[in-house]
């Protein structure tokens, strides 16, 4: 492991009330950083809560680290950790077990550009109301009613939050795009990885959060791992990926 920077503007134990802890992944890129952070601000609310703000950068770079590093406490950051660990899993443990209290984490890398706004009261709520739920995302395109094709066909899912019945569709992984996780069932659930976090999550138990067998059906994605979709078919997509090609974390460090 790389050099470890370690700032802390308040203590990290969670305040009461409605509380997300957003953690924003960051490859040394200040000049991605600024957008998202910059778009996500403009885009969500969340009147009735409070957002913690932690970002962990993976010390790609020493000086555009720092550069992130500045910009992150220029924000006003809650805590800010840089570090070169070398796998996206273990940033994603160390983080958990160093930042995260609140209930729900909202996991953002620093190359999402938020497109358009995002009600994270209706989201929380949507958590709150809804036990099953252990993760929503917020998608990078227009949903659809398929993928691959139309090898994978979503499942519809209609659910009463406050009276106001809202359209999810079921998402067919644990995903690492910009989501909400509930902490409370991620976290007892979670390996963290060194090498290809993403792929092995998203096996068999006991290696990853599946069933042993066949792939299992859409409805169980929605009703049982708990994974869905803000929105159904038609939805517009809420972010854009503006950190792929030569800006690619798996450029700089292959496979995370």
């Amino acid at each position: 492991m790389g050099e470890e920077t370690l700032r802390l503007r308040q203590d990290v134990e969670t305040p009461p009330g409605r509380v997300i802890d957003v953690v924003v992944w960051g490859a040394s890129r200040p000049h991605l950083l600024q957008r998202t952070l910059d778009s996500f601000r403009a885009h969500a609310t969340f009147s009735t809560g409070r957002l913690r703000w932690f970002l962990e950068d993976g010390a790609f770079d020493a000086a555009r680290a720092a550069e992130s590093a500045a910009l992150a406490e220029g924000f006003g950051f809650d805590g800010i950790h840089v570090e070169h660990v070398g796998s996206y899993g273990w940033a994603m443990t160390h983080a958990m077990d160093r930042w995260v209290r609140a209930p729900l984490m909202f996991s953002l890398e620093d190359d999402w550009l938020c497109l358009r706004d995002l009600d994270l009261d209706l989201a929380f709520d949507v958590f709150e109301q809804h036990a099953h739920v252990n993760q929503l995302r917020f998608n990078r395109r227009k949903n659809s009613r398929s993928q691959n094709d139309g090898a994978v066909v979503f499942a519809e899912r209609t659910l009463d939050v406050g009276g106001q019945p809202l359209p999810f569709l079921s998402s067919p992984h644990w995903v690492f795009n910009p989501a909400l996780w509930r902490m409370s069932y991620i976290r007892p659930r979670w390996k963290g990885y060194c090498n290809n976090v993403h792929i092995w999550t998203n096996r068999e138990a006991p290696i990853g959060l599946l069933p042993p067998g066949p792939r299992p059906s859409q409805d169980w994605y929605a009703d049982v791992l708990g994974t869905l979709i803000w929105g159904g078919v038609g939805e517009p997509a809420f972010f854009e990926h503006i950190g792929s090609g030569a800006e690619s974390i798996h450029k700089a460090q292959g496979r995370v």
